[in-house]
């Protein structure tokens, strides 16, 4: 059985990829400051791979330049592991082209080191990791709907009854009945809605840039 999802965003795994170990050790210490607990490191592309094989980490802060593996190749490979894992790139040189394969490979955002401001990867870990938690409740509500829904269709004979009550007219049928047979109507049609809306929300085509 999988382990439960911390309920803190701060008890969040995160992963911090780049090759200079004093990057590393800021970022580090600023999430530590701001609360965050479960931090692990990298210092390359292929170290990172392995982490990422091992362990789910909801939000990574990956450097496009890494020996070996570059961050574009670390992001492309670590997407198919950990699709729902968010991730952060961080460039030390203006890119165009990096940055766009970067949002094409669905990066949650990039930042230009270096980082004048270091709230910006709080801010942006942060809103990361809240996409992260919505994602994960909005699931689990899909998830119990279509248990209400299983359960509500294996009562087939309650169903049948209430369709028959309905075909005979408002007068052979109560009102709250009339409300239960189009609440379990509209069950399906809202677990389709939302799993449309959850799928559509992983082809999310704006991510944040750098502010």
């Amino acid at each position: 059985m999988a382990a439960p999802h911390p309920t803190s965003k701060y008890e969040r795994p995160i992963l911090i990829v780049d090759d200079e170990w004093s990057m590393r050790e800021v970022l580090e210490k600023v999430l530590r400051e701001a609360g965050y607990t479960q931090l692990d490191t990298a210092e390359s592309g292929s170290e990172a791979l392995e982490k990422i094989k091992a362990r789910t980490f909801d939000a990574v802060i990956l450097d496009m330049r890494l020996p070996g593996l570059d961050g574009i190749q670390v992001l492309r490979e670590a997407k198919k592991l950990r699709p729902r894992s968010e991730f952060i790139m961080l460039t030390g040189y203006a890119s165009t082209d990096s940055a766009i394969d970067a949002v094409n490979l669905e990066a949650f955002g990039y930042l230009t080191k270096p980082l004048d401001d270091l709230k910006q990867i709080e801010e942006m870990i942060s809103r990361a990791l809240d996409r992260v938690m919505a994602r994960e409740e909005l699931h689990h509500l899909i998830a119990a709907l279509r248990r209400l829904a299983t359960k509500l269709e294996a009562n087939a004979p309650v169903l049948e009854s209430l369709q028959v009550a309905e075909a005979l007219g408002t007068d052979g049928m109560q009102l709250a009945d009339r409300e239960l047979l189009d609440t379990i109507r509209g069950i399906g049609d809202m677990c389709d809605r939302a799993e449309k809306i959850e799928e559509a929300s992983w082809r999310d085509s704006d991510p944040p840039k750098s502010p």
